[in-house]
């Protein structure tokens, strides 16, 4: 009887122990779920960080093209002004040679810049 005893109170150890491993198991395996979330949560943030600087950097870029949008189109009426009140709009004929179109368009991309370093 007392050996029959003994048996289960060794049982009943070895089912103990065994339990608390499973525990200990389960609860390092929670740990690096935890662990493992920390560092998943610190790389999202890092990217919405750099995201968010990014979005500032467009619109930064963005609002300097529009302003230089709105300069070139200053100086096409500017342009298409000026050649109006002087009368000089160049007739479409065919006068003119492409040697000659390369030469005004030159003309015209050095008058636009001009006019953009002026404003």
């Amino acid at each position: 009887e007392v050996e029959q005893e003994n048996r289960l109170l060794l049982e009943k150890m070895a089912r103990a122990e065994h339990e608390e491993a499973v525990r200990e198991r389960k609860g390092r395996q929670l740990e690096d779920k935890l662990t493992r979330i920390k560092t998943l949560n610190h790389d999202l943030a890092t990217q919405v960080e750099k995201l968010g600087a990014e979005k500032a950097l467009n619109e930064n870029n963005m609002s300097k093209i529009g302003k230089q949008n709105d300069k070139v189109d200053n100086w096409i009426e500017h342009t298409v002004n000026e050649n109006t009140s002087n009368n000089s709009i160049r007739p479409t004929t065919s006068l003119f040679t492409e040697a000659d179109e390369e030469d005004e368009n030159e003309e015209d991309h050095e008058d636009m810049v001009r006019f953009l370093r002026e404003t």
